[in-house]
């Protein structure tokens, strides 16, 4: 598990990765895994989100005002789904 701040700054990884959207989420297919993602609408919004630099307190923010959900919840559902994103090299730490 990577140890996320607020502050952190991360972006999608587009090389090798192709997206569609279906019924209005994300699917994903990463060439060089051979593997088709599908993302729920909250994490298709997330994978949207994450097209240009951006900071783990500005997701939270998105994810609280989309879905009024509470800002510690927002940041600990991001943080599980950051997590898969890098494990799987879809997401990069950018600084």
């Amino acid at each position: 598990m990577v140890n996320f701040t607020l502050d952190s700054v991360l972006q999608r990884i587009d090389i090798n990765v192709v997206e569609t959207d279906f019924d209005g989420d994300v699917v994903l297919m990463h060439i060089d895994h051979g593997k088709y993602y599908s993302l729920n609408a909250t994490s298709s919004d997330l994978w949207r989100w994450l097209a240009a630099p951006t900071t783990i307190q500005n997701l939270v923010t998105q994810l609280h005002e989309k879905y009024n959900c509470s800002q510690e919840q927002s940041f600990q559902d991001i943080l599980l789904f950051l997590d898969q994103l890098i494990d799987l090299k879809l997401v990069c730490v950018v600084h």
